[in-house]
């Protein structure tokens, strides 16, 4: 080769690369390079040659030697920081690129090459100015378009990335990334089927397309569609069967399949081959979060911590984790980076909001209620999709019953229309013969030392067995005393933790109970996807979870005559079994033999004890400042609170000051044993109970150890409850119709102890049978509760309200 003939073997090097012959390119360059060592343009082909065959360093060496030749030209020092960006030495590539964009402001490329560096660096916002940048010298610069709509994506931007998306469509690109992206956000907002018809839409533009394929898979994964959601895994899995994201589904399916041991552990083994891999940490912690298992969650996901892009849902989860675990400042930093998430966004606020109340900030209130509110509002409006919403926390917001209404209305439909293509395809037939016993079944999550389970333990002893046959279903698994005591007290103990929720319904289905009864309602832990697949002919409410479900495989709620009447009624999707006395049952309680004095809670002797060892959560600015205006007219006088944490006490305490009332005059106590905690309640004279959302197992535990209680009868069934108690115990003297009211009888009462007294030793007579503490009458009435509803089933007559006297 001469000089003279340098051209033509370039043109032959560059035929050889349009035809993917890279050696034979490669070895023509280095012919011309030993001629001509600086001949430019070869010196740029074996670079790129280099970096093609994935030899990056070697790449990255090679530019070196051809920028000492030629320091200055442009192409070799993007090539140069195009290398740096391959390999992830981002800081070496955003040197080169705030060089060149310095130099050279109007050539797109470099822009380009400098938004993809900010965007692996997580700084958005300068990476949304680079794309700006190449779209204002070259407008129809297509990847910049739909590489900035990603961005507007991650920054929960989701209308304007769907109008870029949008833009690309009608401009007539076809290409398939386009569409699955907008379908990522169409599936981000909550809105599964638009989304499920966009990434079809690219997968048929290209059956190659992993990332369309993989979320494909996850709707209908989450839409309970298994059998489709498995073809499109697969189809993925068969394109790029290393795939991580892949194999954590993939993994997922094994769990909903019943699977689960054999899920954790492919998970594990995931974990282990890709330690830095965020998914099959987040696949995990997702099983961890429907087990209760949040020390596990933090432990799993808290090293990732570090990692800049994070997904969403880590963030949730991790949030969710702390703030169970009473870690509420790194709960609101997780959940604070949610803000405008259409899936996420209104629980990290609702629960923010419900941390602030925990800890008693109560300057707060008034405004995070505003935010909660508005949310809300939203939420109905359309604009979360199907958010994800802690129903299970309603009851402590003091909303009315039409907003209320709506807000369940909305949550079981979302369940019922993710459910019911599996329900109709599960098609269960029922055990209809009307035999001696009625086969009942008890679902909970709850079969544990837990307040549910304190109330109806002694159900399932007095059960009557000559006409009713008594399943247990746990959707937890424990070794505690309490699930030892409902397993051995139960007919049939059916631990349902291990199971999907097709596969749980079976077992109940195949048991032929004939009335499945659920203890948790919408409360955590307490799976509804099961009841949804209609398992059983009939299906009631009871206890545990106080208000409406709105949702139609719910045929009954328990209720009563105070907690539910003639106005709030209507309501209610369920028909309702009313009792003529409270519905709320008391399982006998034991306190401790512990000598508990009021110097060793910091007490004093000689002063009037109000309290209110009701949680935090449920204690709001309006009711301080009404206990405020009770400890200023009766000056011998203390409240005593429950404290979870230091937070608490500080911030309660400070409210009461900004009221009026030294901080000494509030008092505060920690968690105790149970037998030891209901034992410190004897030195209470008066209890104090909360409006919005009344003490349930705590004024029953004051009760049942003599402890007068006084509250506020509100308008919904946990604002009620505490007067359903005492009224089924004839002490409405201490029920309230307002916070004057109760102010005043609460001072009254404390000056004049002689109705104090008298009650206390009725209290100690009531518990040999009467209203709530007669357990076994309770059970009776339950029964003939569950023959009426049986029998009418049977006559093939709809359900209507019943009243048990």
């Amino acid at each position: 080769m001469s000089k003279a003939n340098i051209s033509t073997y370039f043109d032959t090097a560059q035929a050889f690369l349009n035809e993917g012959k890279l050696k034979e390119a490669k070895n023509l360059f280095n012919e011309i390079l030993k001629v001509k060592p600086n001949h430019l343009p070869s010196l740029l082909m074996k670079g790129r040659i280099l970096s093609m065959e994935g030899k990056y360093k070697m790449a990255i060496e090679h530019n070196n030697q051809a920028l000492s030749i030629f320091p200055l030209d442009i192409n070799l020092r993007l090539q140069s920081g195009k290398l740096h960006l391959r390999i992830n030495e981002l800081k070496k590539a955003r040197v080169i690129f705030d060089s060149l964009e310095q130099e050279f402001p109007n050539i797109p490329q470099i822009h380009f090459q400098s938004a993809i560096c900010y965007r692996k660096l997580n700084r958005l916002a300068e990476a949304e100015s680079s794309y700006k940048k190449v779209l204002h010298v070259q407008p129809k610069h297509l990847q910049s378009v739909n590489n900035l709509a990603n961005i507007y994506q991650l920054s929960h931007r989701y209308e304007e990335a769907e109008s870029l998306y949008d833009t690309l469509i009608r401009s007539g690109i076809r290409d398939s990334m386009v569409y699955a992206n907008k379908a990522s956000v169409q599936f981000k907002k909550g809105n599964e089927y638009e989304a499920e018809e966009c990434f079809l839409e690219a997968i048929k533009l290209n059956n190659q397309n992993v990332l369309a394929l993989y979320n494909l898979s996850l709707i209908y994964y989450s839409s309970h569609k298994q059998e489709q959601s498995y073809k499109f895994l697969e189809m993925a899995l068969t394109i790029e069967p290393k795939n991580v994201k892949l194999l954590s589904l993939k993994a997922l399916f094994s769990y909903s399949n019943g699977e689960r041991e054999s899920a954790k552990q492919q998970l594990k083994t995931l974990l282990k081959e890709y330690p830095n891999e965020e998914e099959p940490h987040l696949k995990l912690a997702r099983i961890y979060v429907e087990e209760l298992r949040f020390e596990s969650v933090i432990q799993l996901l808290q090293p990732l911590k570090g990692n800049e892009l994070l997904s969403d849902e880590t963030h949730f989860l991790l949030g969710i984790a702390y703030d169970q675990l009473q870690l509420f400042s790194a709960a609101i930093d997780q959940l604070s980076k949610l803000a405008g998430h259409p899936k996420f966004a209104l629980r990290a606020l609702m629960t923010i909001q419900m941390i602030y109340s925990k800890c008693g900030e109560v300057d707060k209130y008034d405004e995070m209620m505003s935010r909660v509110i508005k949310a809300l509002n939203q939420f109905l409006e359309g604009s979360f999709g199907e958010a994800d919403i802690p129903v299970y926390n309603l009851a402590y917001y003091p909303f009315d019953h039409n907003l209320i209404t709506k807000i369940l209305k909305k949550h079981a439909s979302n369940l019922e229309r993710r459910i019911n293509p599996i329900k109709e395809e599960l098609n269960f037939s029922y055990n209809l013969i009307d035999s001696k016993r009625i086969k009942i079944g008890y679902l909970s999550p709850n079969f544990k030392v837990h307040p549910d389970s304190q109330l109806i333990k002694d159900f399932f002893k007095y059960h009557d067995r000559d006409r009713f046959e008594v399943y247990a279903f746990s959707l937890q698994k424990n070794d505690d005393d309490m699930y030892r005591f409902i397993e051995k007290e139960s007919d049939h103990f059916v631990d349902l933790s291990y199971c999907s929720a097709t596969e749980a319904a079976r077992n109940i289905n195949q048991l032929g109970v004939q009335i499945l009864t659920c203890l948790s309602g919408y409360n955590l832990g307490m799976r509804m996807d099961i009841p949804a697949l209609k398992p059983t002919p009939v299906q009631t409410m009871f206890m545990g979870y106080n208000e409406s479900t709105q949702a139609s495989f719910i045929d009954y709620v328990f209720g009563d005559c105070v907690t539910i009447t003639e106005e709030t009624r209507s309501f209610f999707s369920e028909s309702i079994i009313e009792l003529q006395t409270s519905y709320f049952s008391n399982s006998q309680m034991i306190p401790s033999n512990k000598n508990v004095t009021k110097e060793a809670y910091g007490i004093p002797h000689d002063v009037f004890v109000y309290g209110c060892l009701n949680h935090p959560r449920k204690i709001g600015p309006q009711i301080i400042h009404t206990w405020a205006e009770i400890l200023k007219k009766h000056s011998e006088s203390i409240l005593w609170l429950y404290r979870i944490n230091e937070f608490t006490e500080k911030n309660i305490k400070k409210a009461f000051v900004n009221f009026g009332v030294a901080e000494n005059r509030v008092i505060f106590c920690g968690k105790e044993p149970f037998r030891d905690h209901i034992k410190r309640l004897t030195l209470i004279d008066l209890f104090l109970d909360t409006p919005v959302y009344n003490g349930h197992t705590t004024c029953l535990e004051a009760l049942w150890m003599g402890i007068p209680v006084l509250t506020i009868k509100g308008n919904t069934v946990s604002s009620r409850l505490c007067a359903s108690f005492l009224t089924s115990l004839e002490l409405e003297q201490f029920i309230s119709d307002d916070l004057k009211a109760y102010t005043n009888k609460a001072v009254e009462f404390a000056k004049d102890l002689t109705v104090l007294n008298q009650t206390k030793e009725y209290l100690e007579k009531a518990k040999g049978g009467i209203g709530i503490f007669n357990v076994e009458g309770q059970v009776r009435k339950i029964e003939a509760a569950y023959e009426t509803i049986w029998e009418r089933h049977l006559k093939g007559l709809e359900p209507v309200h019943l009243k048990i006297p």
